[in-house]
């Protein structure tokens, strides 16, 4: 779950949770490359509080988020972020517990072209995951994770940015139903990850773990139980997908690139907090029961 709904980290989780009756497994938080204190150290101390009974994962971005400028992946694999990156090694190797970490997701999105090509960004990728590697960081799942947006020429530009096997734990892609945010049609989960899931299987990739680090749906108040279907549908869909292992609801309001603002938090409508708390107590998906 991603979240940022709540008077601290830990209680926009806690609080959540006592929401839809479960203990969430998989905690998502936004870093980038620098020193601030929440933004750049993580593990900060919330997390860690976090991390005692459900797995963290980081989605390390590359650019600095007080300045908001981004930093090209030619730096990143030159080198030049290598005491950011040694630093964060350090951190996470004294935290001890699994975690997971995505550097950069969504590389192939519009929004990160200016970082390079995505040729580039496996280079990145890979300089990042070795300096963890020669500080001895053996606690870390390593996700590959991009939009999953298939058409356009963007299939062959996700797969220019795959690093290789051997720096890859799991595959990820970010479903979203944005339905009138971008004009499109509304979509089910099940249409949403269908052919994406199958596509990183026909790449090669079968062997490799699926996990959606974000998800999330639009609400359609012409038809409200559509809206709520969509949540409730997921655990079958789920069933039909097994490669897929995670996956973690973004729970904020969003944007397109263009900047357009989405609703797509949790409880965007009537009845979506409720059938969103029916799937996730689905056993399928909520394994540890409690």
């Amino acid at each position: 779950m991603y979240t940022t709904e709540g008077a601290t980290l830990t209680t926009a989780v806690t609080d959540l949770e006592a929401k839809v009756g479960r203990r969430f497994d998989i905690t998502l938080r936004y870093h980038d490359f620098s020193n601030h204190i929440h933004q750049g150290l993580f593990p900060d101390s919330a997390e860690q509080e976090l991390g005692r009974t459900r797995t963290l994962l980081f989605a390390w971005q590359s650019r600095v988020s007080d300045t908001n400028t981004n930093i090209p992946w030619w730096k990143v694999a030159g080198g030049a972020m290598d005491g950011f990156i040694d630093a964060a090694a350090d951190r996470v190797k004294a935290y001890g517990q699994q975690v997971m970490i995505a550097f950069d997701p969504e590389f192939d999105a519009d929004n990160n072209r200016d970082k390079g090509t995505t040729a580039d960004y496996a280079r990145a990728y890979r300089r990042v995951h070795d300096r963890f590697a020669a500080k001895g960081v053996s606690n870390v799942t390593w996700l590959w994770v991009s939009t999953g947006y298939l058409g356009a020429g963007n299939d062959a530009r996700i797969m220019a940015g795959y690093p290789g096997n051997a720096y890859v734990d799991w595959v990820g892609f970010d479903p979203y139903n944005f339905y009138t945010c971008n004009g499109t049609a509304w979509t089910s989960f099940e249409n949403k990850v269908a052919s994406r899931s199958q596509f990183f299987i026909d790449q090669g990739l079968g062997s490799k773990p699926q996990i959606l680090s974000e998800y999330g749906t639009s609400y359609n108040a012409a038809n409200t139980t559509l809206s709520t279907s969509w949540h409730r549908e997921i655990p079958a869909a789920l069933r039909q997908h097994p490669q897929i292992k995670a996956v973690v609801r973004f729970n904020a309001g969003g944007a397109l690139g263009t900047g357009q603002q989405c609703q797509l938090q949790l409880n965007n409508g009537p009845g979506m907090l409720t059938s969103f708390r029916d799937a996730g107590l689905d056993p399928y998906v909520n394994t540890r029961q409690g």
